[in-house]
């Protein structure tokens, strides 16, 4: 299923630098703004395959913080996660920074296409592209949820909850979408992606 369709993003503009998140006050989950765009679902993990130019499997640190880029539109967050394999391309480092498509400011919560942030003492396999900045080198997660993929098998993969008051109700979800079609990709996706990935 390879095909363009038009996203809901959502999105907030806010000023704070600092990612927030306190273990004692519950993260909203926003849906104060709206931003349409496009975006290309893959259609199998050979499409995933091609275009990207670097795959590897590890775990978020535990260490994020919002991108403070004002080139990127949309919420960003930079993750550090620790490399465990590379199957494709190279990496300097072990330790990477990763974008991820969220933000979390004054305990509420955006996202961009229903993507949900990694977790510590989780490991993924994730897709991805190399960006040069001046303050070092980061990596996008391509295609958005579609690169990235939780390795447990009995993680709960999608949430397809259209009225989420708060972070922690799809935090154990891997992505949401309100669209069966979509979900059913993912899930197929990834079956193959742990096929290929996890014991080799």
């Amino acid at each position: 299923m390879k095909k363009s369709i038009i996203i809901i993003f959502l999105f907030i503009l806010g000023t704070s630098n600092i990612l927030i998140k306190s273990k004692n006050t519950k993260v909203t989950y926003n849906k104060n703004e709206i931003i349409s765009a496009s975006y290309v679902i893959p259609e199998d993990l050979e499409e995933l395959d091609e275009n990207a130019p670097i795959i590897l499997k590890g775990s978020f640190t535990g260490n994020r913080k919002i991108d403070e880029d004002t080139n990127i539109v949309g919420p960003s967050t930079i993750s550090e996660f620790k490399v465990d394999k590379v199957y494709k391309g190279s990496i300097e480092n072990d330790i990477i920074s990763v974008l991820e498509p969220f933000e979390i400011k004054d305990n509420n919560f955006t996202n961009i296409e229903g993507y949900i942030p990694m977790e510590e003492n989780k490991e993924y396999i994730l897709f991805l592209r190399e960006n040069d900045i001046s303050e070092g080198k980061q990596y996008t997660i391509k295609f958005i949820s579609f690169g990235k993929y939780n390795t447990s098998k009995e993680d709960n993969i999608v949430n397809q909850k259209s009225n989420i008051k708060y972070l922690e109700e799809v935090k154990d979800s891997e992505f949401i979408s309100e669209s069966q079609e979509i979900c059913d990709t993912y899930i197929n996706i990834k079956g193959e992606v742990l096929d290929k990935y996890l014991y080799k």
